[in-house]
């Protein structure tokens, strides 16, 4: 009996008077329990996530490495080192290119925005118009069919429908254009003179009057032909320089152009010697569950047939090892003509900023030619496709590889880095457009705000974190991204402000910005959190001493809630990274390392990310391919990241509360 009366305080089903029970369990019982399984629950789910997440991706690095091997032994490692050559010259001749154009484009200008103006008015006006449009071409065709021949009086009623929808056309497209300012136009990147605009616009209404063109487009054109003829003869001697940093590069071109289809020949054979040894070992213990003798006979048999035979990688590499005498040719060839290309350019007939601007940057890049180069050759004659392919390679040339290439038909790289760095710039240019306003409207509603004035700020932010990503992603595509582009081609803000005008409206700024309201709720309620946890003792000690209320708030307030506030940012710089839909569609999407050498003018480049790739690529690979490991691998990156960010943010919030 005293056992009993000892156990009877834990018995969840003894009851007491008054005591409300459910299926005979006390109520606090129940709640006790539902929150314990519910953490439980949590660290399941948790550890069941990291357990996938590292199951798919443990076996990336063995497999990436193996492909890297069969790269090597291939020669394709040997073909890339020319072809990183090539390209580098290729960056050399397009930025020289991109200058010429630039420079025709310039002398030319002033008539082509006046004939892109007149297009641009020319398809809006027939746009104001299309329905009227439309019934036209339907009576026209029935004015010329067969049966309108028959009968006459279908053709008179067609006639007089076509009269009725020319006077249609012609008031609604006066109307627009009677509208219409220079203002609205979209296309020329330098606007018209006012003459010019109204000569377009009456150009426009003679075009849609008598579907011929106005002597003033026809002389604009002409003008426009003389000025470009004359450009292209001023440039000539440019344009032969041009032409010889061109052709400096055909000796390169035309060896490896006969090395590539060597090494991917190469390269099928040790697929398909990888893949023979599969299928022999498929069939070998599929005969050895065989019942009947000779059953197990004839699947032994058709495994012997499989040749695992491996290819004479030394004899199909002979000829990568015989071309470098070859290939050291074709470089000094490169470099003696794109020297001697260099001083027929003469910077002095570049007359337009863009043009000059572009072609900076291709003496840029031929300054860095002669380093690759040099590199490349210490790499080629270096080589040797016999040398082991190391795993902590593989692991570096994952997490700092520059190229993400996939479903090459040459060869798949997996690299990090510009998916790591699109992420990291997108949401550092979140962070600092979010924080001010976050911790600002924090501190404001928290310590400066009338109730009233809370009461309005504080809902309306949080409300921004209700709206989906996809609806913010649409509205990038749409708004934000026009807007900001319209904005960047004004002329102070393109003269002071690095990347501007900004050439593409898909890029991580637009992203980054887009991302900055989704972090302002998350760091805002985080924020004002911290500041609520500052003893009202401290506030109350500084009005006392005479400190005005503003003072209090800067100097006693803030200082004590800063380390919550810093784990509030580091919190919404977690949410940021970790965000999928809108940097999927207004990022841009290019994969490659930014330019980091434009300065703060990088933000306006396009860019992939690590979440965007997942998102957009995991749809289309098989399950268990090397492709579908390396996602997997990104996503353990991210989970990663979250997790060291969020703990790094406990210590901080309890270095805090232990302060207070």
């Amino acid at each position: 009996m005293k056992i009993s009366k000892r156990n009877s305080h834990d018995n969840p089903f003894k009851k007491s008077r008054g005591e409300k029970r459910i299926l005979g369990i006390r109520v606090q019982s129940l709640i006790k329990s539902f929150f314990g399984t519910n953490a439980a629950t949590a660290v399941v789910v948790i550890a069941a996530i990291c357990f996938f997440l590292a199951k798919e991706a443990v076996f990336f690095f063995p497999d990436y490495r193996e492909s890297l091997r069969v790269y090597r032994l291939s020669g394709q490692e040997f073909v890339d080192y020319m072809r990183e050559e090539s390209s580098a010259h290729r960056k050399v001749v397009s930025l020289t290119a991109q200058a010429y154009g630039k420079e025709v484009y310039g002398r030319t200008q002033q008539w082509e925005d006046v004939l892109e103006t007149y297009n641009e008015l020319l398809y809006n006006a027939k746009k104001a118009a299309k329905g009227p449009r439309k019934l036209k071409d339907r009576a026209q065709e029935r004015a010329e069919s067969i049966a309108a021949e028959i009968d006459p009086s279908i053709k008179t009623a067609a006639e007089k429908e076509i009269a009725q929808a020319n006077v249609r056309i012609k008031e609604l497209t006066d109307n627009w254009l009677a509208e219409a300012t220079i203002e609205d136009l979209e296309r020329p990147e330098g606007k018209p003179s006012k003459d010019d605009f109204k000569r377009a616009i009456e150009a426009v209404q003679h075009k849609i009057a008598t579907d011929e063109e106005h002597p003033f487009i026809t002389q604009t054109k002409a003008e426009r032909d003389e000025a470009k003829a004359k450009a292209v003869e001023t440039l000539a001697p440019f344009l032969d320089g041009l032409n010889a940093l061109r052709k400096s590069r055909s000796e390169l071109d035309a060896l490896i152009d006969e090395l590539v289809p060597h090494a991917l020949k190469t390269k099928g054979l040790a697929e398909a010697y990888k893949s023979a040894i599969a299928r022999r070992a498929a069939l070998e213990q599929g005969a050895a569950n065989l019942t009947t003798e000779e059953d197990r006979r004839r699947a032994e048999i058709e495994a012997a047939r499989i040749l695992t035979t491996p290819p004479a990688y030394a004899e199909r590499n002979a000829p990568l090892y015989a071309s470098r005498d070859r290939h050291a040719a074709a470089i000094d060839s490169l470099l003696q003509g794109t020297r001697a290309a260099l001083p027929m350019l003469d910077e002095r007939l570049l007359t337009d900023n863009k043009a000059r601007k572009a072609f900076n940057q291709a003496k840029i890049k031929a300054k860095e030619l002669e380093e690759v180069t040099n590199t490349a050759r210490q790499q080629i004659r270096s080589w040797n496709h016999e040398e082991n392919y190391s795993g902590a390679r593989t692991f570096f040339g994952f997490f700092f590889g520059k190229q993400w290439v996939t479903n090459s038909s040459w060869q798949d790289f997996y690299g990090l880095a510009p998916l790591f760095s699109g992420s990291l710039i997108i949401a550092l240019i979140a962070l600092v457009i979010s924080v001010p306003f976050a911790v600002g409207a924090a501190v404001y509603v928290n310590q400066l705000s009338s109730p009233t004035e809370r009461n309005l700020i504080k809902p309306a932010i949080e409300f921004i974190g209700a709206i989906p990503s996809i609806v913010l992603g649409l509205f990038g595509i749409l708004v934000l991204g026009e807007l900001l582009q319209t904005i960047s081609k004004t002329e102070w803000l393109a003269d002071l402000l690095p990347g501007f005008p900004i050439d593409q409206r898909l890029n991580m700024l637009n992203a980054g910005t887009l991302l900055s309201f989704m972090a302002i709720p998350t760091i805002f309620t985080l924020a004002e959190d911290a500041l609520n946890n500052v003893p009202r003792a401290n506030t109350e000690a500084s009005l006392a001493l005479g400190a005005s209320k503003l003072q209090t708030v800067l100097k006693v307030v803030f200082p004590a809630a800063l380390s919550g506030i810093l784990a509030a940012v580091l919190l919404g710089f977690g949410r940021v990274i970790g965000e999928t839909m809108v940097v999927l569609l207004v990022a841009g999407n290019r994969i490659a390392v930014p330019d980091f050498s434009k300065g703060l003018g990088v933000i306006t480049d396009p860019s992939h990310t690590m979440t965007g790739i997942i998102a957009q690529e995991m749809g289309e690979v098989s399950e268990a391919s090397l492709h579908w490991r390396a996602l997997f691998m990104v996503g353990l990156v991210l989970f990663l990241i979250a997790l060291v960010l969020n703990f790094v943010a406990q210590k901080v919030v309890r270095k805090f509360s232990k302060h207070n």
